[in-house]
């Protein structure tokens, strides 16, 4: 056991997302161990597999057409940054806030508030994870509309249903019911959801066939 391995310097900085004053516990030393090395696990999957996705496309691209080239890799890019702005700011910004709002109400009832470290990893992993996914929702949109699977002119015509569809997922994938994460997930998806729709719009098969015929 060492303060100096990468896991335990991760663990320890992200321990400053929890509020000033509130203690973080183990309640037995097998518990340190295995949060420590789930913290390795996530550190080594975040490194690794962008470099597995790139090894996979080096693979498929000699029996791509050019288009299908730059489309792949486009989405694969694209994808990886998206995934990442997700975890940062879930990391950042959803998962502080959490434990801030619901610290507060602790001292309400006379007690005293304190985080498990499993229980920490655990909902950090999970507002990451959660948020990661949220954030592929213009790739997803543009790719849809590329391809011509859905019409690009879709996702401004229904800009409102889709607002609501943001809220309600919103509300699954952020942990605590009480609407605050709900708000703080929806307000980005709904930007992103804007800079699908242009993507897709920008590069759908339709939008493409009038620039050649104008070229």
């Amino acid at each position: 056991p060492t303060a100096h391995s990468f896991a335990a310097q991760l663990f320890i900085f992200l321990r400053t997302f929890i509020p000033e004053g509130i203690p973080l516990i183990v309640t037995s030393p097998m518990e340190a161990f295995s949060v420590e090395l789930q913290v390795a696990s996530a550190l080594s999957f975040a490194v690794l597999f962008p470099f597995f996705l790139f090894s996979c496309v080096e693979y498929l691209v000699p029996a791509l057409l050019p288009r299908e080239r730059n489309l792949l890799v486009g989405v694969l890019v694209s994808s990886i940054v998206c995934f990442a702005a997700g975890v940062a700011f879930g990391l950042a910004a959803l998962a502080p806030s959490l434990f801030s709002f619901f610290a507060g109400f602790a001292p309400a009832i006379g007690a005293t508030a304190f985080f498990s470290a499993r229980e920490f990893i655990g909902i950090l992993t999970s507002v990451a994870f959660s948020t990661g996914l949220a954030f592929l929702l213009p790739v997803a949109m543009a790719l849809l509309s590329i391809l011509g699977i859905v019409p690009a002119s879709l996702w401004g015509n229904r800009w409102r249903e889709a607002v609501l569809i943001i809220a309600i997922a919103s509300a699954i994938l952020t942990p605590d019911g009480s609407g605050v994460g709900m708000a703080l997930l929806s307000a980005p998806l709904v930007i992103l959801y804007g800079a699908g729709a242009a993507v897709g719009s920008r590069f759908s098969p339709r939008r493409r066939g009038r620039l050649s015929v104008t070229t």
